[in-house]
């Protein structure tokens, strides 16, 4: 019996992603009788059809779960390791400083077919070719390019045409498909369909799996066989703190999602912490917890079967009280840039089930690199492996890469009571925190991912190291506060999409709320089961 079977709880259900078709897929499943992993599941794979520059079979996932019958939070770490052959070594032999940001040696073993399969044996209800087959479909048909994604195509112009599968589905006759026009994916369509048939299994271990690895050696990657066959996902328990009367439930190392936890924590103790959102008082100290959050972050995050990572100190409330303390003498780095593109998707069902997944290919359109025969769009998540040895994320075989990905919610008389979550690479901590912040200020959670935001960190070429990113509708008067604080701002527009896509579900006892981020493609469909089950 699923845990969707034996409750008798009767509430309203809903589902959140950036891409509308996406969000039509999870409902779909929702009215069909399907769980919230079930929603969850169809949802991320329409977005293989329509947001491939964002996510994929060839990247990983990491989901929460929350089981209304056990009243538990489940997390599945759905992220893949280095290759066997991934050495510092090996890349200094091939004459590199950093692993390359694109091609087969970005490439680490993608954990999202396996992840999917983990889920769906534990909590699912649908069968999984019932999930996959609307995506199959789409991708064969055909999918609309939106605006907004001709602009990460015109991003990477020269990324699709380098790649024969890529500049097939994307360009005609050399030149980009433009904005309206219908792009296809009839490779990824046939593997879609041939997992639907044969199992996840077969992406490592069967033929799938075979020409993934082939493709790779032929290309000059080190992913093999026997790295595929080894893969499995891992379900570990998620890292918490309280903030505000609620507990925060988010996905543990190698995710960064502690460093959000640390920065609440620091939020708790820094003056102007706790003033009203978006204002510069709170701003002002928003960006110093960020600061000394990430300045953790970097010091110790790692894949904790490689390395200590000291989780509980850093969710602590007594930590965050230590690094507040001694802040004036942190000295001031800068992190990575924000770079990474990702899907969040979110989705809640009538017997209280509910599901937070993150799904991502890491860089907009992950390494563009697919192998021969398979459609299938391979991450670059190795990219974000460092090559110095004494660093907690230098690369080691089977090693797990540090995560941008984290996926969160958070509970109430350990009930969920938000699903939360965004793109965006490294700035992940920061959107989240605000969007909390919104909703437990008082906002709907449509208001609360649609409001004016601030991100710290490079985003454009031009950006310093410690850029200030501030929407223009947080008002000049703001705006210029944070200019006297000392703060380099730049103004970029309202709901400017490099601030990152976010999605978000509050569930308030039998009522749902959900918001989807005008700054995406998508929506937020809510079924009001008071109301004659009218979505």
């Amino acid at each position: 019996m699923t845990s969707r079977q034996s409750q008798s709880i009767v509430m309203d259900s809903a589902v959140a992603s950036p891409h509308w078709r996406a969000t039509e897929a999870g409902r779909d499943v929702l009215a069909a009788g399907g769980n919230a992993l079930d929603a969850a599941l169809a949802t991320n794979a329409m977005l293989w059809a329509c947001y491939p520059h964002m996510c994929g079979l060839g990247g990983d996932i990491w989901i929460l779960y929350f089981d209304a019958a056990t009243s538990r939070v489940h997390c599945l770490n759905g992220s893949g390791g280095a290759p066997r052959s991934a050495t510092v070594e090996e890349y200094a032999r091939r004459g590199h400083t950093r692993v390359p940001a694109k091609g087969p040696l970005s490439m680490a073993v993608p954990g999202a077919a396996a992840g999917w399969d983990h889920a769906s044996r534990r909590f699912g209800s649908i069968p999984v070719p019932d999930l996959l087959r609307p995506a199959a479909k789409a991708a064969r048909d055909g999918v609309e390019i939106t605006p907004k994604l001709a602009g990460w195509m015109a991003k990477d112009r020269e990324l699709l045409a380098g790649d024969p599968v890529l500049a097939t589905v994307f360009t005609n006759d050399g030149e980009l498909l433009p904005a309206g026009a219908t792009f296809r994916q009839s490779a990824l369509a046939a593997t879609i369909d041939r997992i639907a048939d044969a199992g996840f299994a077969d992406f490592y271990r069967g033929e799938l799996g075979e020409a993934i690895a082939r493709g790779s050696l032929d290309a000059g990657g080190l992913l093999t066989t026997d790295d595929l066959k080894a893969h499995a996902s891992l379900w570990v328990q998620p890292v918490t703190t309280r903030f505000d009367g609620v507990q925060v439930v988010t996905t543990p190392p190698n995710s960064q999602g502690v460093a959000a936890l640390e920065i609440l924590n620091l939020l708790s103790v820094l003056e102007g912490g706790r003033a009203a959102p978006g204002s510069a008082r709170q701003l002002n100290a928003f960006l110093e917890a960020r600061r000394l959050a990430y300045m953790d972050r970097n010091q110790y995050l790692g894949d904790p079967a490689h390395v200590t990572v000291p989780v509980d100190m850093l969710a602590s409330l007594d930590h965050a009280r230590r690094v507040a303390d001694n802040a004036h003498a942190t000295p001031r780095k800068s992190s990575a840039p924000l770079e990474g593109d990702t899907v969040y998707l979110c989705a809640v069902d009538r017997w209280g089930n509910a599901c937070s997944v993150i799904q991502s290919i890491y860089h907009s359109f992950g390494s563009g690199f697919v192998p021969a025969g398979t459609g299938v769009l391979m991450g670059n998540r190795g990219a974000y492996f460092s090559l110095d040895k004494q660093h907690p994320n230098v690369i080691a075989p089977g090693k797990r890469p540090v995560h941008t990905l984290m996926a969160s919610m958070a509970l109430k008389d350990g009930r969920p009571w938000l699903l939360f979550g965004t793109m965006g690479g490294e700035g992940q901590p920061q959107t989240n925190v605000q969007v909390l912040l919104r909703v437990l200020a008082g906002a709907s959670p449509a208001e609360a991912v649609a409001a004016p935001r601030v991100l710290n960190g490079q985003i454009f070429p031009d950006d310093a190291e410690d850029q200030l990113h501030v929407e223009e509708d947080l008002g000049a008067e703001v705006i210029a506060e944070l200019q006297r604080l000392g703060h380099d701002v730049k103004v970029v527009p309202m709901h400017d999409e490099m601030m990152g896509h976010a999605h978000a579900i509050v569930i308030d006892g039998d009522r749902v709320q959900a918001g989807a981020d005008p700054r995406s493609d998508g929506s937020a469909r809510v079924h009001l089961t008071t109301t004659g089950g009218a979505w």
